[in-house]
């Protein structure tokens, strides 16, 4: 061995105290404050090797160990100045979407979701209706293919919603598949753990051979980019003809410029906005199927009340919602039973705070260290409160959202009207939510009025009952795995009334 080499190595041991010392004084100094109560975090890599591929599982244990129930509402609602900021995400948000919605950009990309009030929503009544109608229709003739239909019914909504695009007719359209297949990607890469540059932030500055994850990334932004844009504009350009409907895109067309948004911006707010409504919705609606054959007796209950204030000489329409009490309640109930993102998106602390006596350090959520405030929303986890729901807390049960009248109960407090937080705390509040709510109940109501819903029976006749408890999970969204059902017509003239009505609304 050289001279020079063998005296390198008397600094190994030297240089190895050093960074020893340095872990140790890290793990020292975060124990001088009180920090909120959590399981132990590893250095660099916090509670990465606790998680599942079920991630929210654990989080669910550590919100019943060491969680408090009301956290989430006094800070995330509270002091939404503090805890309003996204970790940032370098696949996700940064490389497949070109922009850093996240952070920086996502105030201003937010503000023109301001169209998408309560008041205001009624504008996509027509979408919606017309789309709950060729769903029922699609069910009847379809029924083997139910999940496809579910999935057409829900973009088809959304894009005319979004695009003013006319709906789509098949289950099978290849637009659907495009643009679910950037969705895809999407909660994929958001999944805590997907993807070690997230963990080791230096690995986003690998060469492109040498990080195939990025160069991937890549080649999908440019494609997504060019497909998002392409809609937008000929969005854009149907609005300046005067041809348009009311969508989302001739709003920005109408009053883009206060915004202050250019249209590589604009166009990936309409993609967020899709991502965001796509699958989360199909998802809710599997859930609600899986529950009907689950639980006839309250798929009749929720019948019986729609039999009673709308009949069977016409269809619901949204002006019925109002007066179908147990109907909303199952609606309520289908959002909290099984939330399609369990354990929300995550918050991150922007400054130094302190909550009931704990510490909370700048700029931590969740996988960083094990701190349960500021960071997974714990959805799963807070709709299984049995203090808030009740001892039966995880079975569907609409009643739950009823008083003794029937009528609909008080809102559960600190949810905002909802009786659950699937759409999250905050500023950060899903700002279609009432779009959401809309599209579900007047499905949910459309699918109880006109068909029955009924597990499908083997060769020994016994029905094959699917199990909650068996999911698909797609990054941060979870659904049932895939299960079959029958469709039958509840009542003879049935579907020459949905032939009629649709022959009015959609012609």
């Amino acid at each position: 061995m050289k001279e020079g080499a063998a005296d390198n190595t008397k600094f190994i041991p030297a240089v190895i105290l050093l960074i020893s010392l340095a872990l140790l004084s890290t793990l020292f100094s975060k124990r001088r404050v009180p920090l909120p109560p959590g399981p132990t975090p590893l250095p660099f890599v916090g509670n990465l090797f606790q998680l599942s591929e079920n991630v929210w599982m654990p989080f669910t244990k550590w919100h019943k160990d060491y969680g408090m129930l009301n956290a989430a509402s006094d800070l995330l609602d509270g002091r939404p100045a503090i805890y309003s900021d996204r970790p940032r995400n370098i696949v996700a948000s940064q490389i497949l979407t070109g922009l850093v919605i996240y952070a920086f950009h996502w105030p201003r990309l937010n503000r023109p979701t301001d169209c998408l009030s309560k008041s205001a929503v009624h504008n996509f009544y027509l979408y919606q209706a017309k789309e709950a109608i060729l769903l029922v229709e699609g069910l009847l003739n379809d029924a083997p293919n139910w999940e496809g239909q579910v999935r057409r019914s829900t973009s088809s909504m959304i894009m005319s919603f979004l695009y003013d695009i006319p709906g789509l007719t098949s289950a099978h359209d290849p637009s659907i598949s495009r643009i679910n297949s950037f969705v895809e990607r999407i909660v994929r890469a958001a999944k805590p753990g997907a993807h070690l540059v997230e963990l080791f932030t230096w690995l986003q500055y690998l060469p492109l051979w040498a990080a195939p994850w990025k160069r991937d990334g890549l080649k999908s932004y440019q494609a997504d980019s060019q497909m998002f844009r392409s809609l937008f504009v000929t969005a854009k350009q149907r609005a300046l003809d005067g041809k348009a409907n009311s969508s989302f895109a001739q709003f920005l067309v109408r009053f883009g410029e206060k915004y202050g948004l250019d249209q590589e911006e604009e166009s990936w707010l309409l993609a967020a906005m899709y991502a965001a409504g796509a699958e989360t919705t199909s998802s809710v609606l599997f859930w609600f199927f899986l529950s009907m054959i689950l639980y006839p007796e309250i798929q009749s209950r929720a019948q019986a009340e729609i039999d009673e204030i709308v009949g069977r000489s016409r269809m619901p329409t949204f002006s019925d919602l109002e007066h179908l009490p147990y109907v909303r309640a199952v609606v309520k109930e289908v959002l909290r039973w099984i939330p399609v993102d369990p354990i929300g998106l995550p918050h991150m602390s922007s400054q130094d705070d302190w909550y009931e006596g704990y510490f909370i350090p700048k700029g931590k959520c969740a996988l960083q260290i094990s701190y349960w405030v500021p960071s997974y929303l714990y959805s799963w986890a807070i709709h299984r409160e049995r203090a808030v729901y009740g001892d039966d807390a995880e079975a569907f049960n609409p009643a739950r959202h009823l008083d003794l009248a029937g009528k609909s109960a008080p809102a559960v407090q600190r949810t905002k009207g909802e009786s659950h937080v699937t759409f999250g705390f905050g500023t950060r509040v899903c700002p279609g939510r009432h779009v959401a709510n809309n599209t579900i109940s007047i499905n949910i109501a459309s699918v109880l009025w006109g068909l029955e819903i009924r597990p499908i029976i083997d060769q020994e006749g016994r029905p094959l009952i699917p199990k909650p408890t068996d999911m698909v999970i797609t990054g941060l969204t979870v659904r049932p795995a895939p299960f079959c059902i029958d469709v039958q017509s509840r009542f003879q003239d049935m579907h020459n009334i949905l032939i009629n009505t649709k022959e009015f609304h959609v012609g």
